[in-house]
């Protein structure tokens, strides 16, 4: 019962919950990932700048330009923060939404169809008429 009120809160189905988890789990999969890239990086500029350009010098070259040049990536609190459920109205609007669901209207048929429902009362009518 807890399970399924945390839901309602959540305005979430159980697919949904796991496929929320999924997607957290990957933001800080590749934010970690970035992290280990970033700190790689680091370590690599500060090797060759100590060792090829005689002890600490700077990198005048347009590469260490267009690296100084970039975005900050987002945080992890950032990106998870940008995961938004938009269905999540908060708990009394989505229990109220539960008891009492949106009716949607059924879609339209295509245009093909209507055509073809048409074409085929017409010739029912034509085929009355023959007899």
């Amino acid at each position: 019962l807890a399970y399924h009120l945390w839901l309602i809160y959540r305005n979430t189905t159980t697919n949904e919950t796991f496929k929320w988890k999924d997607l957290r789990r990957e933001i800080m999969y590749r934010h970690k990932k970035q992290q280990q890239r970033a700190a790689r990086a680091k370590q690599e500029t500060e090797q060759d700048k100590s060792g090829a350009n005689g002890g600490g010098e700077e990198d005048t070259s347009a590469g260490g330009a267009a690296k100084q040049e970039q975005e900050e990536p987002l945080t992890l609190q950032e990106e998870l923060n940008g995961c938004v459920n938009i269905y999540d109205r908060g708990f009394k609007a989505n229990f109220a939404e539960m008891l009492f669901p949106v009716s949607v209207p059924p879609p339209a048929p295509p245009a093909a169809e209507i055509a073809a429902a048409k074409q085929a009362r017409n010739k029912a009518k034509e085929t009355k008429k023959a007899k």
